[in-house]
């Protein structure tokens, strides 16, 4: 089952991954409102973009189970226990053809975002790049006084 969470941007998307992670989805992926422009701007997935709840940034988290009604359970207690500020929206994705329309969104983030019309070039694949929690450091640590 995916759930579909809308934040006004991506930065509290960010702020909610731990907590999302204690409730041990099977995946989770992040996007925000630069890919899901770009998207519109090329034509690509309008359909499924359509389906996003309102917001400016997005997770979608999934979840597995041996039933549906224990994967929607899951899904339903991260609802309830997401700290503020609450989602701005979200939406249960229970269809497995909308799920994978949705993921097709996350997806196309490299080409959609590599060559925009009007806008300047992206490093492609930047959007992947990821680091460990465990591995970050304020930046305040970093600079020599």
């Amino acid at each position: 089952m995916l759930l579909v969470i809308a934040w006004p941007d991506i930065y509290i998307c960010a702020d909610h991954i731990p907590q999302i992670m204690e409730h041990r989805p099977i995946g989770l992926e992040g996007f925000d409102d630069i890919m899901v422009g770009a998207s519109r701007r090329k034509g690509v997935n309008l359909d499924a973009l359509a389906l996003l709840p309102e917001g400016s940034g997005w997770l979608m988290v999934e979840f597995g189970a041996d039933t549906v009604a224990e994967a929607e359970s899951q899904a339903g207690n991260l609802m309830q226990t997401l700290d503020r500020p609450r989602p701005a929206e979200y939406a249960p994705v229970h269809r497995p053809r909308q799920a994978k329309r949705i993921w097709d969104v996350r997806e196309s983030s490299l080409g959609v975002t590599a060559h925009v019309p009007g806008e300047p070039l992206r490093w492609e694949g930047f959007e992947d790049s990821a680091v460990g929690p465990t591995s970050l450091v304020p930046i305040s640590a970093t600079c020599a006084s």
